[in-house]
């Protein structure tokens, strides 16, 4: 999913971003879905709000809803904002630490559980993949 939301974004075609945003829909989906079914551990702000909306069997407009309301961003903007941060660290170079402010991250090692959920591996690990 990751790699076709990158050809999509790259490429620019007509109705890239609706697709790029739907694509985003289903990685944010697995995600939650994954993260749920590993218990979520002793997890609080979003991550809560949204195993909570997941266990009630609420709608992904009712669950992406509450992530707007608690994080103040979109579950697409939010992973294409992980995206970015992830590109600036393997392609453009930044510190991981100026990466992780993109996002909203105040703690690198938030950021880094965060980007490897999504892209599968630690920032680190992207800038030397490249």
């Amino acid at each position: 999913m990751l790699e076709a939301m990158e050809r999509e974004a790259c490429a620019e075609r007509a109705r890239y971003a609706g697709i790029f945003a739907r694509l985003a829909d289903v990685v944010f989906a697995s995600i939650v879905r994954g993260w749920v079914e590993c218990g979520c551990g002793d997890a609080t702000g979003w991550i809560k709000a949204l195993r909570e909306a997941a266990e009630m069997g609420s709608s992904r407009s009712v669950i992406a809803d509450r992530f707007l309301k608690v994080t103040g961003t979109t579950p697409t903007r939010y992973l294409a904002k992980l995206r970015v941060a992830a590109q600036w660290i393997s392609r453009d170079r930044v510190p991981i630490e100026m990466a992780a402010q993109r996002p909203g991250y105040g703690s690198h090692a938030a950021f880094s559980r965060a980007l490897k959920r999504v892209i599968g591996h630690p920032p680190r690990a992207a800038r030397v993949r490249d």
